[in-house]
């Protein structure tokens, strides 16, 4: 990752920043704070019957959203406000967007079905009629 991008950060209500840095950290399970972050930290030594005990949690396979908020100690809402994704065609939106937006296509393939199902059942209705 180049260095501007490491130095990009989210602002949330509280005026603080979360940095890619930090949400790789969380996200890796090892949450971070901004100094830690900037300045690099010497762990003391530990010895080998300790270290089991300090082992990082296992990373789970997937987040919810409000997960990944609390991990970065930020509201889920301003998560959903301000983690803008990628979609291609230069185009970003933010998680909120996208989270509406499958509503909608949900609703809409409802509506499709339902409408396929009225059409199916008044041509079976006009053939039986024939």
């Amino acid at each position: 990752m180049n260095e501007q991008a490491q130095t990009k950060t989210v602002d949330t209500e509280q005026e603080q920043g979360v940095t890619f840095e930090q949400l790789e950290a969380a996200l890796a399970g090892n949450p971070a704070t901004p100094a830690e972050t900037q300045e690099p930290i010497h762990a003391p030594e530990v010895d080998a019957a300790q270290s089991d005990v300090d082992a990082p949690a296992e990373i789970p396979e997937s987040y919810t959203a409000k997960q990944l908020a609390e991990r970065l100690e930020i509201k889920p809402s301003e998560l959903y406000k301000n983690l803008q994704i990628d979609v291609g065609n230069d185009q970003t939106l933010s998680l909120g967007e996208i989270k509406d937006r499958a509503k909608e296509l949900v609703q809409s393939e409802a509506l499709r079905a339902e409408a396929l199902s009225a059409r199916e059942s008044g041509e079976l209705e006009l053939l039986q009629k024939s």
